[in-house]
C-alpha cells in the first residue's frame, strides 16, 4: 500500500506542473519479447507539450504474480521528421522499477511512431531498449502498443 501511495504522489508531482500546456494520455499495453513466457503489462502515459520536444511520463503495471509489479519513467520524446500521415520520433526515460522484493533504476531508449486517426486520437507504436538491475540487469527489447488522446 505504501508503495502505491508513493506512486500517486510520484505521478501527481510529474503531471500537475504540466497542466498548463496541452497534456496527452496515453493507454495500451506494453510486451516483452526476450522472457520465455511474455506476458503483457498495462501502460499508462502523460505526454506534456505539443512542440517537437515534449515530456513523457510512462507508468507500467503489471499482474502481481510477475516478477515487476509498478514501474515509472519520466522522460523526453523528440520529433525526427512527420510525413502527412505518421511522425517518427525518439525517447529517452528514466525511473525505477518496483519488484516484489526489489527496487532498481529503469532506463529506456526508444523510438515511437505515431499515426493520427481523428478526433483528437492516434495510434502511437513504440519499440526499444529497457534496463532494469531489479530483471537481470540487461537491455532487454520492450514493445507497446497504444492509443493517444489529445484534449482540443
Amino acid at each position: 500500500m505504501k508503495r502505491l501511495a508513493l506512486l500517486l504522489v510520484l505521478m501527481g508531482c510529474l503531471v500537475l506542473p504540466g497542466l498548463a500546456q496541452t497534456v496527452s494520455f496515453r493507454g495500451g499495453v506494453v510486451l516483452e519479447p526476450s522472457q520465455d513466457t511474455p506476458k503483457p503489462k498495462g501502460l499508462v502515459g502523460f505526454v506534456v507539450g505539443n512542440g517537437d520536444t515534449r515530456n513523457i511520463t510512462t507508468f507500467t503495471l503489471a499482474s502481481v504474480e510477475s516478477q515487476t509489479v509498478t514501474g515509472v519513467r519520466t522522460g523526453v520524446e523528440r520529433t525526427l521528421f512527420k510525413l502527412s500521415a505518421v511522425e517518427i520520433a525518439a525517447c529517452g526515460e528514466v525511473g525505477f522499477v518496483l519488484g516484489q522484493d526489489t527496487t532498481s533504476g529503469d532506463f529506456s531508449g526508444c523510438t515511437v511512431v505515431i499515426v493520427p486517426i481523428k478526433w483528437g486520437f492516434a495510434a502511437v507504436i513504440t519499440g526499444g531498449a529497457r534496463n532494469a538491475p531489479a530483471t537481470g540487469g540487461t537491455w532487454d527489447p520492450q514493445t507497446s502498443i497504444s492509443l493517444q488522446w489529445t484534449p482540443k
